[in-house]
């Protein structure tokens, strides 16, 4: 049986989410400040109605309200590489039935999930590396999804991806500090290409270096 080009990013993401599955409570105080920052851009979206959202690596939502944010959005689009946790976390709350939440997976933010996988076995010669940050900045793995909405949020998948670099490749890798300037630029340049032309990108990070970030 041939696998998912995106297996080695699922099998990663999915132990991730089964260690988290239960910390909806120790979760709390972040969900509260994600859910304020976001009451507060749709406080300011003055005049429009239906808003739209869609959240990029949304998980297990420990950091999501669902409940509290159908009530701010009229579609909430949850995007990630595990299914299977998206499907728990909606479930969790009474939704899975529910118009208002699209779930789609699995979707590698990463656009490198196929590398990854085969630079895990075999460590890429830095003009590999080169070759596939080339191809990353011409495409958009994300283009299935239909754009133009009001509020995208990314919360710590950031971290996530980052850490599947590392986990591919290595630190000491000579192209590494490129690699992860290249996907965080990606990631920032999908939220921008989902927004419609007024619309609000909301990052989380937990963790940056100003190796890779200088100031």
């Amino acid at each position: 049986m041939t696998s998912s080009p995106h297996s080695f990013l699922q099998h990663q993401q999915s132990a991730r989410n089964t260690q988290t599955a239960t910390a909806w409570d120790h979760f709390a105080s972040h969900r509260t400040q994600i859910t304020n920052q976001l009451r507060g851009i749709v406080g300011g979206c003055v005049g429009r109605h239906a808003l739209r959202m869609c959240v990029l690596g949304a998980g297990n939502c420990n950091d999501l309200d669902l409940l509290e944010l159908c009530q701010l959005f009229s579609q909430l689009t949850l995007v990630d590489i595990d299914q299977s946790a998206l499907q728990a976390a909606v479930a969790r709350v009474g939704l899975e039935a529910s118009d208002q939440i699209e779930i789609r997976a699995p979707l590698d933010l990463t656009g490198l999930s196929p590398e990854f996988a085969h630079w895990s076995e075999c460590l890429p010669t830095p003009g590999v590396v080169k070759s596939a940050l080339e191809r990353l900045r011409g495409t958009s793995q994300l283009e299935v999804l239909p754009g133009g909405f009001d509020v995208v949020l990314s919360s710590c998948v950031l971290t996530q991806l980052i850490d599947s670099a590392q986990r591919a490749i290595g630190e000491d890798h000579e192209e590494f500090f490129d690699l992860l300037s290249a996907l965080r630029l990606r990631h920032i340049e999908h939220m921008l290409e989902l927004l419609r032309g007024d619309g609000v990108g909301l990052l989380v990070t937990d963790l940056v270096s100003t190796d890779t970030w200088p100031g």
